[in-house]
């Protein structure tokens, strides 16, 4: 079981939600052009996967999302079968939020985000003073609402990307920076590195993929690592600007420290690495047709020998490409070890691809294609992940996924779209479905956040005992009909 488990997750992986994009576009621009979008998600899951009681229960669920741009609404729905279970309906307002569920009564809510910890506190307070929690278990619930804030709040920082973007300013000191680089004061490491290249176009020897026109080959050492280091470095240094620009963001390129450093990295790089030579095979169109590199390194007494292999072959209706990766040890004493041989292959058609990964007695195969059809007046689309686990030549198991995408009048002006993604093993049945139907709707929802909501942190303190007793009632009435509606969970 965990071999097929295996196969799924890589499968899931592999596969491209493409089912999923081309609806999430079209109703994206709906959305965008102020209509109102409707999305209804169930799954249905095979008994033998997860019991009579627990798939029945699945089942029988739809979520239903619904989002508009005028007035700016998203609302989420849980139904089991046509029951409403719990409801939920967002709206932005003159930059307050309003929420309104029918855990909480029909009443609108209306919060700042200011509001939030004061009314997590207030909320606290209540009810410590009708009984419902103690002060310890009101100190540690707002001691987890602290931390989950703060960290909210750190995720809201801006990424470094986002931190480093420049200003006009900025961007024009960098530009002069890097445009006082002086190349040529490097020149003697860049032709002594250059002229271990060689660059031919005749009687070049094929190597097994399309027809090479150029070979692009070389050999290197630990010795031209520094050579290159040394290079680059002396490049910098020759840019004043640059030099200053760094300085100032705290990295300098002259310091002692950091030179020091460096050149007991290139000293180690210089010994462990004995040979580092590649191959690029250009073909007639200039992309590269075959790359090949067998790098040697020492490591603790043993040399280790990797080897690196791509191809292109063009085919009759197809295009394969070929990865083989592989390494190798020699000890100082003992017989040379093969580590690890690694090969990846896809074969690409206009319909779909196939690619296969092997490494030693492990053998993984998946196809995926794509079929566009007319049904009942619509159109079809349908990509397909199959795939095969083989372990020694014999077979593990099977899993295929499926994502259909069904959309009603691709020309009308309100479609409506149902993706479907699957699950198969073995060759059996589906058995499990996620089913998603997305539609826009004719007609926008009205503003709830009118004069009639609730701001709780504006209540006094009688009016704020009032509101949260009809908020509890709410909840308790609530409570009372998922009992009704699941009475084993009553038991």
């Amino acid at each position: 079981m965990k071999k097929i488990l295996a196969l799924v997750l890589a499968l899931a992986v592999m596969l491209p939600a493409l089912a999923l994009a081309d609806a999430a576009s079209a109703f994206t621009d709906a959305y965008e052009s102020g209509k109102r979008i409707e999305l209804a998600v169930n799954a249905v899951i095979d008994e033998a996967l997860a019991g009579t009681e627990a798939s029945g229960l699945i089942n029988s669920l739809t979520l239903s999302v619904t989002a508009q741009k005028e007035p700016e609404q998203i609302g989420l729905t849980l139904y089991c079968g046509e029951d409403a279970l719990a409801s939920l309906e967002l709206e932005a307002c003159e930059g307050k939020l309003c929420l309104r569920s029918n855990l909480l009564g029909e009443q609108g809510v209306l919060v700042s985000e200011e509001d939030i910890e004061p009314l997590m506190r207030r909320a606290m307070q209540y009810g410590v003073e009708s009984g419902l929690l103690t002060q310890e278990d009101a100190d540690a619930m707002l001691a987890c609402m602290e931390a989950a804030l703060a960290e909210e709040s750190a995720a809201a920082e801006p990424s470094g990307a986002e931190a480093f973007e420049l200003t006009e300013g900025q961007q024009k000191q960098l530009d002069d920076a890097l445009s006082s680089i002086d190349v040529t004061s490097a020149l003697e490491e860049i032709l002594a590195l250059a002229a271990k290249v060689e660059i031919t176009d005749r009687n070049i020897p094929q190597p097994g993929s399309d027809k090479a026109v150029t070979l692009i080959q070389g050999s290197f050492t630990g010795e031209d690592i520094r050579l290159l280091a040394q290079a680059v470095i002396k490049t910098l240094e020759s840019g004043e600007g640059l030099v200053a620009l760094l300085a100032d963001a705290g990295f300098s390129i002259r310091d002692e420290g950091f030179r020091k450093t460096l050149d007991e990295l290139l000293d180690q790089a210089a010994v462990a690495v004995k040979s580092l030579d590649f191959g690029v095979y250009l073909g007639e169109d200039g992309g590269v047709v075959h790359f090949s590199s067998m790098p040697v390194f020492e490591l603790e007494g043993s040399e280790v020998t990797g080897s690196i292999s791509y191809k292109r072959y063009t085919l009759e209706d197809s295009m394969r490409y070929s990865l083989d990766i592989g390494a190798g040890i020699q000890p100082a004493e003992g017989e040379y070890a093969v580590l690890f041989d690694a090969e990846l292959t896809r074969e690409t058609r206009a319909d779909g691809s196939r690619y296969t990964f092997t490494m030693d007695d492990l053998e993984l195969t998946a196809t995926t294609f794509k079929t566009v059809q007319p049904l009942n007046g619509g159109e079809y689309s349908e990509w397909v992940l199959r795939g095969e686990m083989r372990l020694s030549g014999e077979s593990v198991g099977t899993a295929q996924m499926q994502a259909g995408s069904f959309i009603s009048d691709p020309q009308a002006e309100l479609p409506m779209t149902t993706q479907s993604l699957s699950l198969s093993l073995n060759g059996d049945a589906p058995c499990a479905t996620l089913l998603i139907q997305t539609q826009a709707l004719a007609k926008n929802a009205a503003s709830f956040a009118g004069e009639d909501a609730v701001e709780p942190m504006a209540l006094s303190d009688e009016e704020f005992s009032a509101f949260m007793d009809g908020v509890l009632g709410s909840l308790m009435t609530w409570a009372v009909s998922m009992t009704e509606l699941f009475p084993e969970t009553a038991e």
